[in-house]
């Protein structure tokens, strides 16, 4: 752990506010990220942003401060932005990266600092190094921001040009012509005034919950997770919406309920896009996915012919293909989306517009998962489960990862594959994923059957097989 205490894991920090989360780490980190875009540019200009939470655009301002006394020009975002819009107007701009303060979908108590490239996407792992060495080095030099004194700083209205963007990518006409009605959930987050906006202004009913600033989130955490989304359910089925939908506190991901509030699972979503986006935009690069997320994409893209990549858990390797131009779509089983030719970062927003053009052209998503098992042949159900593991449990645990079973549970493994963890296909097309957290002491686990009963009975037997290993 570098000794200014902060550890960025995948391009971002996180901490409990006031506790490890201060306004001196907010003006470390800022100072780090300044001394690394010097290196690369003699004039640069960083981006920052803001969410909705506690205290994020003063420790917004306090971030730009720093950068513009470290030789950096900040420019600062004018309202709370989604993160997609600040990935998307850093290439635009010329911008050398950005920061952006949020906790994305953690509760209230959390916040964050999310550094990215000049290609608008996560830092790297190297980058990542570079700015924890840099602030640990800045820390044992008893580095201090000098004055409190913020200086003017230029701002500016990411909404016009991302805004514009979705229009050119969403068909908002078909949504018109079928008479789409929606009811959104913000969350309290900083997806509110965004898509519910852009919505209105193309002419398409919509309602909108828990639109307004609460740092709290009303107590839980701002993620569309069906326990979360109890109010936005019974919204929908008073007002008969065609759908309903919700997106975190950063904008990120996305929640989709259908016309009888029922939750969508973002594995079935991300294959019904996948099929639609090939068939309606005629793609031929390819989709990327988690090996965590369902193999219903797998099936989709081989009747369309295309091309498949696997990542580890997370979104930094789809990010990298979207932004490197090799795949036309990139998801994962956490509800993130990506499309080539935006932005190379989850956007839950554009995300929420694709589902309803797709229930626009095609119907209700209930109907259109039959027609899909039918086409490709098999039914997909994914589960996931998480077995609570002491210590000595998890090295036991990680011993076997490592190995490479010819039969597990009385199921014979076909495949094996230890991208991240430990998967087994089995034969008969069930396949299982476990892995630990990168983050608690626990173990992973998904599964996916060709029904939601067996692949349950996949995941418990396999939960209980972990908890027994000796």
């Amino acid at each position: 752990m570098p000794q200014a205490g902060i550890h960025f894991g995948k391009g971002d920090w996180r901490g409990v506010v006031g506790e490890d989360f201060t306004f001196a780490k907010v003006r470390l980190a800022a100072a780090a990220m300044a001394r690394l875009v010097r290196k690369g540019q003699a004039a640069p200009r960083l981006l920052v942003a803001h969410d909705t939470r506690f205290l994020s655009e003063d420790f917004a301002r306090a971030a730009a401060a720093v950068l513009e006394r470290g030789g950096v020009h900040a420019v600062l975002a004018d309202r709370p932005t989604p993160t997609a819009a600040v990935s998307f107007a850093i290439p635009r701009g010329k911008f050398a990266g950005g920061l952006v303060l949020t906790g994305g979908d953690v509760s209230s108590e959390y916040n964050g600092v999310k550094l990215l490239d000049r290609q608008g996407m996560p830092l790297g792992p190297a980058q990542v190094a570079e700015i924890e060495r840099l602030a640990g080095r800045l820390a044992d030099e008893g580095w201090e921001a000098q004055g409190d004194e913020i200086p003017e700083l230029e701002t500016t209205d990411l909404s016009i040009a991302y805004l514009d963007r979705l229009s050119e990518l969403v068909r908002f006409d078909a949504m018109r012509r079928n008479r789409l009605s929606v009811t959104y959930d913000a969350m309290h987050g900083s997806g509110a005034g965004w898509l519910d906006w852009l919505l209105a202004a193309k002419g398409i009913p919509v309602e909108t919950l828990h639109a307004e600033r609460d740092v709290l989130f009303e107590g839980q955490s701002p993620d569309p997770l069906p326990a979360q989304l109890h109010r936005l359910a019974h919204v929908v089925r008073r007002s008969g919406a065609s759908l309903g939908m919700a997106t975190d506190g950063a904008g990120g991901r996305f929640g989709i309920l259908d016309g009888e509030g029922r939750f969508l699972t973002p594995n079935h979503l991300l294959g019904l896009l996948c099929d639609y986006l090939a068939e309606s935009r005629g793609w031929r690069l390819g989709v990327a996915r988690s090996v965590a997320t369902s193999h219903l994409i797998d099936a989709v893209a081989r009747l369309h012919g295309l091309p498949v990549h696997r990542t580890p858990v997370g979104f930094d390797g789809i990010s990298r293909l979207v932004a490197e131009g090799r795949v036309d779509l990139g998801g994962d089983e956490g509800a993130g989306l990506a499309i080539g030719g935006h932005v190379p970062e989850k956007d839950g927003i554009l995300a929420c517009l694709l589902v309803a053009e797709m229930v626009a052209e095609r119907g209700p998503v209930e109907g259109q998962l039959v027609a899909l098992f039918r086409c490709v042949g098999a039914e997909f159900w994914p589960v996931r489960l998480d077995v609570a593991l002491d210590e000595a449990g998890r090295a036991r645990l990680a011993t076997w990862l490592k190995s490479e079973p010819e039969e597990f549970l009385g199921r014979r493994v076909v495949h094996t594959d230890h991208t991240d963890g430990l998967e087994l296909e089995f034969e008969g097309g069930s396949w299982l994923l476990v892995r630990p957290s990168g983050t608690e002491p626990l173990s992973r686990i998904y599964a996916e059957a060709g029904s939601l009963d067996q692949a349950n009975r996949l995941g418990k037997e396999t939960g209980q097989w972990i908890r027994n290993l000796k």
